[in-house]
């Protein structure tokens, strides 16, 4: 609801909306101008703690009652197993009831109980070994491929991008989806009109995964890259060629000004020019 609300409160201001809750909370909290993060609707559910001081807490079950009687605000839907089959059956328990939960989620973490034997445990270079994140399947929606554009990256690869009616997939508008390259399209047999199944890959990025056959209009044809880009560079108008070692296409020409302002992006980023500064 907070999302929706600040969205609006956007729209009204004629500034561009944000795709969905987890940008817009990031972006909140790394703003440089705090006072932009206190007017935006935040909420925060504590699941877990750092460093505990003046508290008798051995057990991460003890956590939840212990946030309650702080006041603070916690989730209420959480089990414990100590055995596999319980385990699934939780995390079956939890996608149940998981879509009415007033934020989004994508999976269920299965964690050790007990924190002596987490520090036992111990972590990889990477992640604890005391804990382990479920991933559920994304969700799936069916659109129409309005059209296919292509996009010219900063080292010159045309990517082709599926232009979709708009339609609403985890908690978010998606109007386009990647299309990865020539032989994707081709593997998928995609096609312009197709009705096509889509969704998020990790909840964030949309692909296309698959055509419906049975919704295929009869004068679709199969998609071909270079006769739709008409044999060119579709911002330049440049000579393109099909990288014998990849299986992208691209632009030859170095001064086509969509790689020189995808190049200038790529400098300025906070990975490049950014860190320097």
């Amino acid at each position: 609801k907070g999302f929706e609300k600040l969205n609006h409160e956007r729209e009204a201001a004629g500034l561009p909306l944000f795709a969905n809750p987890r940008n817009a909370a990031a972006g909140s909290l790394k703003h440089l101008n705090p006072k932009v993060a206190a007017k935006r609707p935040l909420g925060m559910i504590f699941y877990g703690t750092g460093a505990v001081e003046g508290a008798d807490v051995d057990l991460h079950s003890k956590i939840f009652p212990l946030f309650k009687k702080l006041g603070l605000p916690t989730h209420e839907n959480w089990w414990s197993a100590d055995a596999i089959d319980q385990i699934l059956n939780a995390i079956g328990d939890l996608d149940e009831v998981r879509r009415n939960f007033p934020y989004e989620t994508d999976g269920a973490v299965i964690k050790v109980d007990a924190f002596k034997q987490r520090e036992q445990l111990g972590f990889t270079t990477k992640s604890p070994r005391w804990a382990i994140a479920y991933k559920y399947a994304a969700e799936r929606v069916e659109t129409k491929l309005l059209d296919i554009k292509v996009q010219v990256g900063r080292t010159g690869i045309l990517t082709p991008v599926a232009v979709l009616e708009p339609v609403l997939v985890s908690g978010s508008t998606v109007s386009r989806a990647t299309l990865h390259n020539e032989d994707e399209i081709k593997r998928k047999d995609i096609r312009i009109g197709d009705t096509v199944v889509i969704e998020k890959a990790g909840e964030v990025i949309p692909a296309v995964v698959e055509v419906v056959p049975s919704k295929r209009p009869r004068n679709a044809t199969p998609f071909d890259f270079l006769r739709h880009i008409h044999g060119k560079c579709p911002v330049c108008g440049g000579e393109v060629r099909r990288d014998p070692q990849f299986v992208a296409w691209r632009c030859e020409n170095l001064r086509c000004p969509a790689q020189a302002t995808r190049r200038l992006e790529f400098l300025g980023a906070r990975s490049a020019l950014g860190t320097v500064l």
